[in-house]
This record gives C-alpha cells, sequence and structure tokens, in this order.
C-alpha cells in the first residue's frame, strides 16, 4: 500500500562529478546551470573527521551490530543489510537546515552497482538510508538530464532498532521511498586544498525528490506519522529505528558515490578491507606474513576492481587471491609472483631470475608474452581437461644446460617434493638460447616454456598413478619419454593430436604479433613450404607453423615416428616451418 507522505521533500544529490575544464565547450550553459543552482554545501569528508562526529559513528557502530544479528540468526535474517560500508570518506552536504553524510556501499555477491548509505540529520531527529541507483557508476555519470530523470532510483529507510528483532515475526525491517525527481546543478568541493591532487571544485547534478511515498516491505503498507512507525496488516509493528519523527519539511541529500570515486578516484582503499573482513583469522595471519611485494600487489589488484564496472561478482576475484595466499602460505621456501602467477597455469617463483640481466630481461619478456594469452592461463585445462590444480612452479637460468644424453637442452623441468608431501618443480631454461652461442627465435623460447609446463605437469600425473616412482627417475626423462610410460601407444597419439597440439596452436596464435616482427609476418606471403626440389607443398599456413615447432622435442616419441617421420611430406614440412621459426625475430619488446 502507498500513501502520499505530505510535505515531505527528499533531496537525493547526484554528483556526476565533471571536471571544470571538460566544461569549457559548454561556457553557455555552464553559466545558466550556476544562475540555476540551490545553496547547498558540498564535500568530500576524511574518515580522520568524520570520526569526531558522534553520530556518525554511533549509527555506523548500530548498523555492524544489526548486520551481526541478522547473520548469525535466519529467522530474521534479511538481503538488504548484506553491505559493507566504505567509511574512508563520506560526502558531506549542508542545506543549511539539515546535513547528510553519503557513504560508498558494496556487496560481494551481486553485480557492481550503485548504492549508498546516507546518515540524514536535523535539530530533531537522525534517519540512515539505503539509496540504490541500480546502476553502475560510470553508467549514471555519463548519461544527460533527461536520461538521469528517467531512472528509477529505489531509497529504503533502514530500521537499526535491533530491540524490534527479538521475536519470532519482524514486521518491516525497510521502507522503500519512491520520490518524483527533477534536478539542479551545484557546485562541489572536493579537494580541501589537501595536496591530493585534482581540481579544488567540479560541478555536478543535485537530485531534488519531491512527492515521496513509501512501499512497506514486510508485513503490509505504512504510514507517515508522528514517530516514523509503521504498521502492518497484521496489526504488528515495526520501527525506523527510534531515530525521531518524520516531520513535514524534512530535506534528505544524498549523493552517488562509488569506492572508485573516493580519494580522487579508484583508491579501492575500502574493497582491500572488505576483502579483509571476509577473511578468518588463520588467512588474515598468512596475509600479514607475505612478503611487502607480494602484500603490495595483492592490494593494487583489489584497487583495480574497485574501478570495475559490469562485474558480476566481486567473489571470484577475491577467491583467486585467496588461493594464492593458499599457495604462498603453503610453500614458504617459495617465493611466488602474485601477477605472474594471476596469469599462468601454475603459481610462479621468479626470485631467481635477474632480470637486469640481457638473459632475465628476456625471459621476462617472453614470459609475459605468453601470459597475454588466454589459452596459456588454463593450459592445463585445456590440455588433460576438466578441472586442473594450479602447480607450483620456480624458474631457473643455466648456461650450457645438458640433457641426461649429454646434448645441450633448450630446457629440463625436475619435481621436488616439500615436507607437507607437496611438490614444486623447478624448470630451468638454458641461458644460452636467450643470449648465448645458442640464441633462439622468440617464438622458440615461447614454444620451449609451454613444452616445459606440460612435461612438469605430467610428471606430477605420473607421480600420482605411480606411488612407487622416484624423484630421480622423472628428472633424468624427457618429455617424450614420460609420455611413453604414461600412455599406451593409442592414448599417446590421441593426446599429442588432439588435446596438446591444439594447445600449442591456440595459444602461439593469441601472440603471434608479439613473438614475431612485423617484417617476420610479412615474409610468410613470400615463403611458401616447398620440397627438396622446389616443388609447392603449401602456401604458408600459420596453424600449420604452430604445429610444426610444437614436434620440437617430440622427434622420438611413437607418434611423431608414425605420422611425422615415417612420411616424407610431412617430414618436410617439419622441416621448412622450423627454419623459418629459427629465422625468425630474437628480439623481445
Amino acid at each position: 500500500m502507498k500513501q502520499t507522505m505530505k510535505n515531505l521533500y527528499c533531496y537525493f544529490v547526484l554528483i556526476l562529478l565533471f571536471s571544470i575544464s571538460s566544461c569549457e565547450n559548454n561556457e553557455d550553459i555552464l553559466e545558466e546551470n550556476i544562475q540555476n543552482k540551490t545553496n547547498f554545501t558540498i564535500k568530500k569528508v576524511k574518515y580522520n573527521e568524520l570520526i569526531k562526529n558522534t553520530i556518525i559513528s554511533e549509527k555506523i557502530n548500530q548498523i555492524q551490530g544489526i548486520k551481526t544479528k541478522l547473520e548469525t540468526n535466519k529467522t530474521i535474517y534479511n538481503s538488504i543489510y548484506d553491505f559493507f560500508i566504505a567509511t574512508e570518506e563520506a560526502v558531506f552536504i549542508d542545506d543549511g537546515i539539515s546535513q547528510s553524510y553519503t557513504f560508498p556501499v558494496y556487496r560481494l555477491d551481486q553485480p557492481v552497482i550503485t548504492e549508498n548509505l546516507v546518515i540524514y540529520i536535523d535539530s530533531q531527529k537522525t534517519l540512515t538510508y539505503l539509496v540504490d541507483y541500480g546502476e553502475d557508476i560510470t553508467t549514471i555519470k555519463n548519461k544527460s538530464k533527461t536520461e538521469l530523470e528517467r531512472n528509477k532510483v529505489k531509497h529504503y529507510l533502514l530500521d537499526l532498532d535491533t530491540s524490534a528483532m527479538i521475536g519470532s515475526k519482524i514486521v518491516d525491517p525497510t521502507l522503500e521511498l519512491v520520490c518524483i525527481e527533477s534536478y539542479s546543478w551545484e557546485l562541489v568541493e572536493y579537494h580541501e586544498g589537501d595536496l591530493t591532487g585534482g581540481p579544488l571544485y567540479e560541478y555536478g547534478w543535485v537530485l531534488q525528490s519531491s512527492s515521496c511515498a513509501w512501499v512497506s516491505n514486510g508485513g503490509g503498507g505504512g504510514t507517515s506519522g508522528s514517530d516514523g512507525s509503521t504498521s502492518g496488516n497484521d496489526g504488528s509493528t515495526g520501527t525506523t529505528g527510534g531515530s525521531g519523527s518524520l516531520n513535514g519539511g524534512d530535506t534528505v541529500n544524498t549523493t552517488p558515490t562509488s569506492i572508485s570515486d573516493m580519494n580522487g578516484g579508484g583508491s579501492g582503499v575500502s574493497l582491500n578491507q572488505a576483502f579483509r573482513d571476509q577473511l578468518n583469522e588463520e588467512q588474515n595471519e598468512c596475509l600479514n606474513s607475505l612478503s611487502l611485494t607480494q602484500q603490495r600487489d595483492i592490494r593494487n589488484y583489489i584497487n583495480d576492481l574497485a574501478s570495475t564496472t559490469n562485474a558480476v561478482s566481486i567473489i571470484p576475484y577475491f577467491n583467486k587471491v585467496e588461493d594464492f595466499m593458499d599457495a604462498a602460505c603453503g610453500n614458504p621456501d617459495l617465493s611466488f609472483d602474485f601477477y605472474l602467477s594471476l596469469l599462468s597455469p601454475a603459481y610462479i617463483d621468479f626470485s631467481e631470475i635477474d632480470t637486469t640481466t640481457p638473459e632475465g630481461q628476456r625471459l621476462d619478456c617472453i614470459y609475459k608474452k605468453l601470459t597475454s594469452s588466454v589459452e596459456f592461463r588454463q593450459l592445463f585445462e585445456d590440455t588433460f581437461g576438466g578441472d586442473q590444480d594450479k602447480i607450483n612452479v620456480k624458474f631457473r637460468l643455466q648456461p650450457n644446460l645438458l640433457s641426461v644424453n649429454g646434448l645441450p637442452s633448450d630446457g629440463n623441468c625436475t619435481p621436488t617434493e616439500v615436507i607437507n608431501g607437496n611438490y614444486y618443480t623447478v624448470i630451468t631454461i638454458n641461458s644460452d638460447i636467450l643470449t648465448g652461442n645458442l640464441e633462439k627465435a622468440n617464438i622458440l623460447i615461447a614454444k620451449t616454456i609451454i613444452h616445459e609446463y606440460l612435461h612438469a605437469y605430467l610428471n606430477l600425473k605420473y607421480l600420482d598413478i605411480n606411488q612407487g616412482t622416484t624423484l630421480s627417475f622423472l628428472s633424468n626423462l624427457q618429455l617424450e619419454e614420460l609420455m611413453y610410460y604414461y600412455f599406451t601407444p593409442a592414448t599417446e597419439h590421441d593426446f599429442m593430436f588432439n588435446q596438446m597440439i591444439p594447445v600449442f596452436q591456440n595459444i602461439l596464435s593469441e601472440i603471434i604479433s608479439e613473438l614475431l616482427s612485423t617484417e617476420d609476418i610479412a615474409d610468410t606471403n613470400n615463403n611458401p613450404i616447398t620440397d627438396a626440389n622446389g616443388i609447392v607443398i603449401e602456401n604458408f599456413n600459420f596453424m600449420n607453423f604452430y604445429k610444426y615447432i610444437a614436434y620440437e622435442g617430440l622427434h622420438n616419441s611413437q607418434s611423431y615416428m608414425n605420422d611425422i617421420e615415417s612420411n616424407p611430406i610431412e617430414k618436410r614440412k617439419h622441416i621448412e616451418y622450423n627454419n623459418y621459426a629459427k629465422n625468425s625475430s630474437n628480439d623481445c619488446q
């Protein structure tokens, strides 16, 4: 049931921050808007000033108390309270009669929409509202006046009286207000000259809402009254929190703001606090035990999430961070790089790679090219199918790296057991192929990294099904030899041609322009694949190019012997495509 609240004017302030410089091309419109503006004082207030206001501090504590009670008692649970409050900064609005403080709020399991907590204060009472704009902050800021007037904004009058929640039935825990809306243009004091950068003043919209009516959520429709209470159809009574009466002429001002607006945009400090708030004690101890670099990278990653729009949920991103923490704290002997691990099929320890050296710089450069491939990040799922766990990998460089046969080797991998029964793998890359006398092209080094990853993962799968296998036995096996032990001839063929080779093709195709120069790619039009007599077998085909370079290091596998070695045309294509790869770019930028 709806009933009009006579003489109640709710001013919900929409600060769509437009810098003065962005308005210079619309000076006439700007001047007209300024002439029509009302007498609001609007500014940002920092946390150290907010906590001095006892009314604000008490109200925030009251909200946290009711959230705790709702979370622990399912019979009085209400999803409207499932939010976190960003208290680092608020928007303060004073219209000469009343004041309001607007805080960003956010939810961990819902789309990123703009919601604000508004605390209204006048000489007689304090009221608390939750304002839901139904859209992300970027969409709101990009709307015109006409588009804004079409937007439906929901305003909930929060019931913060916890005593009303004792009992078997709760009536009207929230009241939704619906208002008629119009707009004016306002001046916002943004930085208060505190040297935080950016403009000191900006202009934005003020939404003036009038003819407000409320819709009761719970035991029936509510009515306006002297004590702010609501009466349900069954005669039971809810309350607005004992905050005072809803008198005619009340003015409530608010502004749509998000975490990305705090501290000049995109600071994400509050979302970092939300992340910590949802960790248990053990997880918080783990986070605190990480290196300063790891903690900084995690903070920065979460900061970036604060400015992300249209995300379905924050939780999957938080889960990735927690998974990294579990791996890092569970392997104290390793020093995982957060960002490389996030973009890799493994948790990566790059601590022994000296990126001040030419060889270290080149490995780092090529590896980061690989991380831009989505297929690379899900390497093990695409190769072995289903959900696959990340493995732990430490990278090393070594000159003059040899195989067990005493021949030069581009790379190898060695599984290592740690105290808790888990394993990590050391992938060693021959530094000579990066800058030495065996220097190889970018695409062949990228291929080697993928090759060693698959080798490392197959090692661990082999350990799972052969518990008596020794690590020294695996360390002496090349990937093609390991495949002989792991697969039957039939399953090896299926693995190579239907799973492994397509993965190489998918990864390399995503980053080919990063690995080859423009000249390299242009040259492919002039380099058909020919037989020994110069007769064209086929025009250059990039998918075949990826396939045939993926065979490198697999010459002794049964599948290679049957399908490539014994077929003169296939063997020729393998040789020609690899010759082209060897002569391609070795300059990584």
